[in-house]
């Protein structure tokens, strides 16, 4: 019988595949298909799992965020609140170089708006910046909780351009 976190993490799988997203193989990618991360969790979301696809639009770059869960006690309806950081995930400056933010409310899969701490969610933002720039291996992307949750980062991936496989 499937564990809680299988059943979960199966879902999310089955959503993105739905979804028409595709892990690239080791990062490989040519200029215009999607680049996939793996999103990596913190303690309080320990268990679930998360991925970040980066997509070129003329001159910016679309942001879509799969994620199979949020802590328990989460503002409701979810409330995630994404950043991008000049640094890197293990020692994010205290100030992000751009917030994501004109819409924090996560959706499920059905695009009606998230309640409770499980999903699958997701959520999509557009950067003005270019995708080179966004792969420049300057930044890092930060997922975190409502300020009223506590402001916790939930997520992170260190964004850099996929190397070419030989």
């Amino acid at each position: 019988m499937p564990t809680p976190l299988r059943k979960r993490t199966d879902a999310l799988l089955a959503f993105l595949a739905g979804a028409g997203v595709a892990l690239l193989p080791g990062g490989a990618a040519h200029a215009a298909a999607p680049v996939v991360f793996q999103l990596a969790t913190t303690a309080y979301v320990a268990g679930d799992i998360g991925q970040a696809t980066l997509i070129a639009q003329e001159g910016a770059t679309r942001i879509v965020l799969d994620f199979s869960g949020v802590p328990r006690g989460s503002t409701q309806p979810v409330h995630v609140y994404t950043y991008l950081y000049e640094g890197r995930c293990g020692d994010l400056p205290a100030k992000p170089a751009y917030s994501l933010n004109d819409r924090v409310l996560a959706s499920t899969p059905s695009g009606r708006t998230g309640y409770g701490a499980r999903g699958p969610f997701r959520l999509s933002h557009t950067l003005a910046v270019g995708i080179d720039d966004v792969l420049s291996g300057r930044y890092a992307l930060g997922l975190r909780t409502a300020p009223a949750d506590g402001d916790h980062l939930i997520y992170c991936a260190d964004l850099q351009a996929p190397t070419p496989r030989q």
